[in-house]
C-alpha cells in the first residue's frame, strides 16, 4: 500500500492490479497489460519518472514487462 500511496497521480491512473510475495517484490500491472516489476516502496518518487520517461519515450515500445526495481537500470 505504500508504493500505491506514494504514487503520482499520472501513473496512479494506469494501475489496473498490484501484488507482492513480499515488501520488496511489489509488482503493478498497468490497464494495457503491462507488468511493472516494482521491487520495494523505497525511491518509489524516482522509479515512478523512470517508468513515465521510458513509457513517453517509446524506449519499452512492445515491452510486456518494464523492471524499475533498480532505477539506475531499467530493464524493459
Amino acid at each position: 500500500l505504500t508504493v500505491l500511496d506514494q504514487l503520482p497521480e499520472e501513473v496512479a491512473v494506469q494501475v489496473a492490479a498490484v501484488s507482492a510475495e513480499t515488501r520488496d517484490g511489489v509488482v503493478l500491472e498497468l490497464a494495457d497489460g503491462v507488468v511493472v516489476e516494482w521491487g520495494s516502496a523505497e525511491r518509489t518518487a524516482l522509479k515512478a519518472r523512470v517508468l513515465q520517461t521510458l513509457r513517453a519515450t517509446g524506449s519499452s515500445a512492445g515491452a510486456r514487462v518494464i523492471d524499475v526495481s533498480a532505477p539506475e537500470l531499467p530493464i524493459t
